[in-house]
C-alpha cells in the first residue's frame, strides 16, 4: 500500500513538473498563445450560436430543453478542456514521434512509458473551454431555475472523471495504429469529427446507431451521462455502469498500446 501511495505521489509531482514546463514553453511565444486562446474561444462561440439558432425554431431536441442542452455542452467543453490539459495533445502528436524516431527517447525514460507518452505535452490555451463550460453551467441553472444538490454535483464530478478515462482509452487505441503504419495523421480528423458528436445526447440516436456511438465508438454518452447527473435523470446505477466500462476499456487500451509497440521500428534499427 505504501508503494502504491509513493507511486501516485511521484507521478503527480512528475505531471505538475511537465505542466510547468509546458506553461513556460507556451509563454515563450505569447503572441501564438493568445492567438490560440482567441481561436478556441471563437470555436466555442460558433457552436453556441448554432445551438441557439436551432432552439429558436424548436422547443426541445430528443426531449432535451435548451437549458438542459447547455448543461450537455458545458460538460462536453469541460471534458475536452481536461483532455487538452492532460493527454490529448500528446496522443494527437504520437504519429510524429513515431515517424521521426524520437519515440526512442521516451522508451529510455525511467518512468511508465504509457504515462510519458500521454502527458509529455499539454495545450494550456484550452483553459477557455473551462471558463466557457463553467459559465454555461451557471447560465443553464439560471434559465431553468433548478440548482443541483451536493449529491448531484458529486455524481457529475466522478462521472466526468470516468468519462475522461473512456475518452483517453478510445483515443489511445485509435492512435496506436501509428506503430503499425506511421502515417496516421488522418485519424486526427476522424477524432475531431467524433468530438462534435459528444455535444449531443445519446437520445438523439436510435437502434444500431445509438449502440454504435455508446459501446463501440463511445463518444456520445461520455458527455450525456454526466449532464444527466445534473438534470437528475441518471442515478448511481449509471455511474456504476460507467465505472465498469471505463475500467474495461482502459485495460484494453493499455494492452493494445504495449502490444502495438512491438511493431515499432526505432530510429536506430
Amino acid at each position: 500500500m505504501k508503494a502504491l501511495v509513493s507511486n501516485i505521489k511521484f507521478y503527480l509531482r512528475l505531471y505538475f513538473c511537465l505542466l510547468g514546463f509546458n506553461f513556460q514553453s507556451r509563454l515563450a511565444y505569447r503572441g501564438e498563445f493568445i492567438l490560440s486562446l482567441v481561436s478556441v474561444s471563437t470555436e466555442l462561440t460558433v457552436r453556441l450560436v448554432f445551438l441557439s439558432v436551432v432552439y429558436s425554431y424548436i422547443p426541445s431536441l430528443a426531449g432535451w430543453t435548451y437549458p438542459q442542452m447547455l448543461l450537455l455542452f458545458a460538460s462536453s467543453f469541460i471534458l475536452e478542456a481536461i483532455a487538452w490539459f492532460t493527454w490529448r495533445a500528446s496522443i494527437f502528436k504520437l504519429h510524429l514521434v513515431v515517424q521521426d524516431g524520437s519515440f526512442d527517447f521516451l522508451m529510455t525514460k525511467p518512468v511508465s512509458l504509457l504515462f510519458i507518452t500521454a502527458f509529455r505535452r499539454m495545450d494550456l490555451e484550452d483553459v477557455a473551454r473551462v471558463v466557457v463550460g463553467v459559465a454555461l453551467l451557471m447560465f443553464s441553472f439560471h434559465l431553468s431555475g433548478i440548482f443541483p444538490s451536493v449529491n448531484q454535483w458529486l455524481l457529475w464530478m466522478v462521472g466526468i472523471s470516468l468519462a475522461q478515462v473512456v475518452y483517453f482509452s478510445f483515443s489511445l487505441m485509435l492512435k496506436t495504429t501509428s506503430f503499425w503504419t506511421t502515417q496516421t495523421s488522418e485519424i486526427n480528423y476522424v477524432m475531431y469529427s467524433l468530438d462534435r458528436l459528444n455535444q449531443y445526447p445519446t437520445h438523439l440516436y436510435t437502434g444500431f446507431v445509438r449502440f454504435l456511438f455508446t459501446f463501440i465508438i463511445p463518444v456520445t454518452f461520455i458527455s450525456t451521462l454526466p449532464a444527466q447527473f445534473l438534470t437528475g435523470t441518471a442515478s448511481w446505477l449509471g455511474l456504476l455502469g460507467l465505472a465498469g466500462f471505463a475500467g474495461l476499456i482502459f485495460l484494453l487500451a493499455r494492452w493494445v498500446f504495449y502490444t502495438s509497440i512491438k511493431a515499432y521500428s526505432s530510429a536506430s534499427s
